[in-house]
């Protein structure tokens, strides 16, 4: 019986024992090798000609989606990206599908459920990429796409929170916003899960910059706005490393029953981002965002909020500017702007 030869790169060597051992308990399947780096993974790929390559996206030495690429189309090895970062359609697990990998496999969270389903997808998922026939894969690995894009995972996090006359202002912001934003952008916009993605979709299709609708686990990842999905509330959470990512909140609504909660969203990202961190709120009925930019300005970020003149409703901007929360005070065409200045400024009051 000819055994799937498996190559598996993880730094982490809890990590590495967990994949090694699942692997080995499946009699079809042999782990040949084990790299920690980017650079010893493609070594070994050239020394073991290992059939299957289990890659993690976050590697100390060599960017992932680099590595991918020298795997794939420099050494025309199978590749199967594991990672905590490649969640289902999260911009990382779309990037690692168009560079070569052939599929994308989660890491377990703490449940022991989780944990079974990891185990179980893995060695399946080992087993059918090792048997794809080698003649179909030939074409494949023939082709010489140009490298990719380094996978910038953000240091910087904008979060917009908006609510009444929301959607027709960031039509005005996000278009403007250039493909190459050194941040990652959160936008929060108190509408239901249907509209919010409708509005997401329209302004995917008038902007440069990547628009996607913010799924649980999503990385924040440079030149791409998230919009959180009406009747979820999400929380930033630590990934490594001061990476973030998205989360959905435990809460089930806010103390006024808003949801999404832009709050919640703003305080969680400034606990991660700290001066890294930069707030918008915009028009919209109420005082939602009043905390979220407290907890920005004590982190040290910057704050922007829509003037009186632009807004359609002078609630929450309001409530910010009467709270001493606010450092600019901006008509609707002078944010985005702004927002890409106070990045340049936050990379030179806070370098990485």
């Amino acid at each position: 019986m000819k055994r799937v030869r498996v190559l598996v790169v993880e730094d982490s060597t809890y990590m590495q024992e967990i994949v090694t051992k699942t692997l080995q308990s499946d009699a079809e399947i042999q782990v040949v090798g084990m790299a920690k780096t980017g650079k010893e993974a493609i070594a070994l790929a050239a020394s073991l000609h290992p059939d299957v390559v289990t890659l993690d996206v976050i590697l100390p030495d060599m960017d992932g989606l680099e590595v991918l690429w020298h795997l794939v189309h420099e050494h025309s090895r199978r590749v199967i990206i594991l990672s905590s970062v490649a969640q289902p359609e999260s911009a990382v697990a779309m990037r690692a599908l168009d560079s070569g990998a052939i599929d994308c496999i989660v890491k377990p969270t703490q449940s022991e459920g989780s944990a079974a389903q990891f185990r179980e997808a893995l060695v399946a998922r080992v087993r059918e990429v090792g048997s794809i026939d080698e003649s179909k894969l030939k074409p494949f690995f023939s082709k010489t796409p140009s490298r990719p894009a380094k996978l910038a995972l953000a240091k910087t996090m904008v979060v917009i929170g908006s609510s009444a006359g929301g959607p027709v202002h960031l039509r005005e912001i996000v278009p403007k916003l250039p493909k190459n934003l050194a941040a990652s952008i959160l936008i929060v916009q108190h509408l239901p899960i249907a509209f919010t993605r409708q509005m997401t979709s329209h302004l995917a299709s008038i902007s440069e910059i990547s628009v996607k609708v913010a799924n649980p686990g999503d990385v924040f990842v440079e030149g791409t706005v998230y919009v959180a999905p009406g009747d979820d509330i999400l929380k930033v959470e630590w990934v490594r490393g001061g990476w973030g990512a998205v989360g959905q909140s435990t809460t089930n609504a806010s103390p006024i029953n808003i949801k999404p909660w832009i709050d919640a969203s703003m305080a969680t990202a400034a606990l991660l981002y700290g001066r890294r961190c930069i707030g918008v709120v915009l028009s919209g009925m109420g005082s939602d965002g009043v905390e979220g930019m407290r907890k920005i300005k004590e982190g040290g970020g910057i704050t922007i909020a829509q003037d009186e003149k632009t807004s359609f409703v002078y609630g929450m901007p309001k409530a910010v500017s009467d709270a001493n929360l606010v450092d600019h005070i901006l008509p609707i065409d002078k944010i985005a702007g702004a927002i890409v200045a106070s990045v340049k400024r936050v990379e030179e009051l806070a370098p990485r």
